[in-house]
């Protein structure tokens, strides 16, 4: 996977384009392998007994320990059309990935299997943030109900020949289930909540997310976001980890720095500090384009000490303002525990 900072603009991305490792009962998981999904896909992603799991960031996927770089994840997106062509949903993704990528190159989109389905194969190259020449691919498939369904890989150009095995057991591995995501939206509370407010972070982590009731989100489901349901404008939580001391400006000049690479039209609009938590923060807003959209971010960047934190109101650019009581009252109510 592309490193950390460049990770954060793939989860704003993700923020963009959407506008807790565990087993079923009875599930037989593959020799070799196990599982590293988040309950409620509609899909199951097994890694190499080797690998490293990485649903703890909310994400399904996982990473190679002794080949660096080397990863694979898995989302669907349930916002496109029943009736969509998967080779089209691809050239579009190939196209956004030209605006956000150093140095992309679609190398094809070729016939293949995923999870019993027929299905597309986007393969690209591109630089991770530290100049290194990635390749990269895009498995695609529809399920019985018309979800869009994806395994994305990653892998060093030079790792290829070694790794190709690992990575090709996971896609021969994958398994689509011709289910319905399972969409939770129980009001988890605490002695803590605010009126009129709910969880929205994973109950083992070091922080509270509360959002208003009227929001949609998973409790405690190793997520921490929470969107609208009517337009899609939503919060997330990222967390960074940096090796050297790092101020709260120095950190967000390396993001924007990064942005200004891969966010097409990012501008910087303003700066203004605050206070999250009791702890000093400042949040910053910014304008950027994806697709044929404009839209307005919020990133509130604040430390524990340790960890640098960001709290990420995105909006379309006309809804921006419309959600802003609630985005304030969701930073003046969030709690390290």
């Amino acid at each position: 996977m592309f490193k950390k900072i460049t990770a954060l603009i793939l989860a704003i991305l993700l923020c963009l384009c959407a506008l807790a490792s565990c087993s079923t009962s009875g599930e037989e998981v593959p020799d070799g392998m196990k599982s590293a999904y988040i309950s409620g896909e509609p899909f199951r992603l097994y890694i190499p007994e080797g690998w490293v799991s990485n649903t703890r960031s909310g994400v399904s996927g996982g990473y190679s320990p002794l080949y660096a770089g080397v990863s694979v994840s898995a989302r669907y997106d349930s916002n496109i059309s029943a009736d969509t062509d998967v080779a089209a949903y691809l050239e579009e993704c190939s196209a956004k990935y030209a605006e956000t990528l150093d140095s992309y190159v679609n190398t094809g989109i070729s016939e293949a299997l995923l999870g019993g389905k027929d299905a597309r194969r986007l393969t690209y190259n591109a630089k991770d943030e530290d100049g290194v020449s990635m390749t990269c691919s895009q498995f695609c498939a529809k399920d019985d109900n018309g979800i869009v369904i994806s395994l994305y890989t990653y892998c060093p150009t030079e790792l290829l020949e070694k790794a190709e095995n690992d990575i090709e057991s996971v896609r021969a591995n994958f398994v689509i289930l011709n289910e319905s995501p399972v969409i939770k939206n129980d009001e988890v509370i605490d002695k803590n909540t605010p009126a009129g407010m709910k969880i929205a972070s994973d109950k083992n982590a070091a922080y509270r997310l509360y959002v208003p009731t009227s929001w949609t989100c998973e409790a405690e489901n190793l997520r921490s976001e929470a969107r609208v349901a009517s337009d899609g404008s939503n919060v997330t939580v990222t967390l960074y980890e940096p090796s050297v001391s790092m101020s709260i400006e120095d950190y967000f000049d390396r993001c924007a720095e990064d942005y200004q690479k891969g966010l097409r039209g990012y501008t910087l609009i303003e700066a203004n500090d605050r206070t999250v938590s009791g702890k000093s923060a400042k949040s910053y807003t910014y304008s950027a384009e994806y697709g044929n959209a404009k839209y307005r971010i919020m990133q509130t960047v604040f430390s524990d000490g340790k960890i640098m934190y960001s709290i990420t109101y995105t909006a379309l650019d006309e809804n921006f303002d419309t959600h802003m009581t609630d985005v304030e009252l969701i930073l003046n109510s969030f709690r390290f525990r």
